[in-house]
């Protein structure tokens, strides 16, 4: 099943709304992203006009603004900010992908809803992709039920150890694949991974390291299918 990430485009009245953050006058805006996460594909393209015009600062602003209607907002962060600049910064000690010009493995996140805000076009590159939990589940079924994806191993996640939180380690596994039909959840990456067995002084397992290796080639097919039409960032 092919499924389409639908766009929004503000009106002139929204655009200026947007700008000012005013909230009062962005209630049908509020609705719709409400809608897209609740009721709908999961996922939606805002388009909000020239970043420029606002200027980075005010349209980070009305990124974290959109963020609130949706749930609380996560630090992205040692230094606290809710929303973070990504650009390449060699040296940089957090060691992000966000803070790097290489090209990011499929992966997921540890929040419930991600944000991309688009500034300015890439000069080469930047393209995101969306692949469905359920679709990539379904892929694993077809192609082989008994493939290290379709065992769907659990184990614990970690945290990035530069933000030093108090509980490095999630309490319990966590299984790649959860739920079922459309409401079956993915959760991989190899980042937290590591660092969950690296806090508890052991190798990655090898039938979980095997799984992810296998869903990131499955991902990656799915996008070159047109599963999900990439997004350009």
């Amino acid at each position: 099943m092919t499924a389409v990430v639908p766009r929004r485009s503000l009106s002139a009245g929204e655009r200026e709304a947007f700008a000012a953050g005013d909230e009062a006058a962005l209630a049908e805006l509020r609705a719709d992203l409400r809608a897209a996460f609740t009721q709908g594909a999961r996922a939606i393209v805002i388009e909000t006009g020239n970043p420029l015009v606002l200027g980075e600062e005010v349209f980070a602003a009305c990124l974290l603004m959109m963020g609130r209607w949706l749930g609380t907002p996560s630090i992205q962060s040692p230094q606290g900010e809710l929303v973070a600049r990504v650009e390449r910064r060699p040296g940089d000690a957090q060691a992000r992908g966000t803070h790097s010009d290489l090209e990011l493995a499929p992966h997921t996140d540890l929040h419930d809803i991600l944000a991309l805000g688009t500034v300015r076009e890439a000069v080469r590159g930047g393209d995101s992709f969306l692949v469905r939990a359920v679709d990539l589940h379904d892929a694993v079924r077809r192609r082989d039920a008994a493939s290290p994806a379709g065992a769907a191993p659990r184990y614990f996640f970690g945290t990035n150890p530069v933000l030093r939180s108090r509980a490095p380690v999630s309490a319990s596994e966590v299984p790649v694949f959860a739920g079922d039909g459309d409401g079956v959840q993915c959760c991989f990456n190899p980042y937290f991974l590591q660092a969950a067995a690296q806090s508890r002084g052991e190798a990655l397992p090898p039938d979980l390291a095997a799984a992810v290796t296998d869903l990131r080639a499955l991902a990656l097919e799915l996008a070159g299918t047109g599963a999900i039409p990439p997004l350009a960032r």
